[in-house]
């Protein structure tokens, strides 16, 4: 059985079922393989930096930052122009189901951390599936941006069905993929 996306995380007895997903992650580490982790991206396009490419069909499973400040985050399925969710990067967290965690580094943000045991950084598990390709940008580049995106890839020919927004939404959020699914 092909456990993907939400599945995963609603039905526990999935874990012990072989998987045919290879899992893949893109990070801001560095690539020269110094310490100079942050802000480091696959390419640029104009003025957009690609956090995340991917052949499909696959899922996106979780999105972590440390601490995103600037930049609009702009997620791209099945090589279609317009993107399917555009919002600021700081904002993403807010509207996303299955999120978690506290942004930034600040006193209030290490109190609260500490006081409510909530983790530093953003994190979402929302799955975001594509059937044939996704790319993940953010414009304008943050020049201190920790980040990861993990996806799972599936083999070609996998039934894989792409987040479709809903009609008459002109720039939907993410809290919609959920609704789709």
């Amino acid at each position: 059985m092909n456990s993907s996306g939400i599945e995963s995380l609603y039905r526990p007895l999935a874990l012990a079922e072989a998987r045919i997903a290879r899992c893949m992650m893109a990070s801001s580490y560095d690539r020269r393989g110094g310490n100079h982790d942050w802000s480091n991206y696959i390419r640029r396009e104009g003025n957009a930096a690609v956090m995340m490419e991917a052949e499909g069909p696959g899922c996106i499973t979780r999105i972590w930052t440390a601490d995103p400040q600037k930049g609009t985050v702009r997620i791209f399925l099945d090589r279609h122009p317009k993107p399917i969710i555009e919002c600021p990067f700081a904002q993403l967290f807010d509207q996303l189901p299955l999120s978690q965690g506290i942004g930034g580094e600040s006193p209030e943000h290490y109190e609260q951390s500490k006081a409510e045991s909530v983790p530093m950084g953003l994190t979402s598990y929302c799955p975001i599936p594509f059937e044939r390709h996704i790319k993940v940008t953010i414009d304008p580049e943050d020049d201190y941006l920790y980040y990861q995106i993990n996806a799972d890839i599936y083999p070609a020919g996998t039934p894989i069905e792409s987040f479709v927004a809903p009609p008459n939404q002109p720039n939907p959020t993410v809290c919609l993929a959920v609704n789709a699914i």
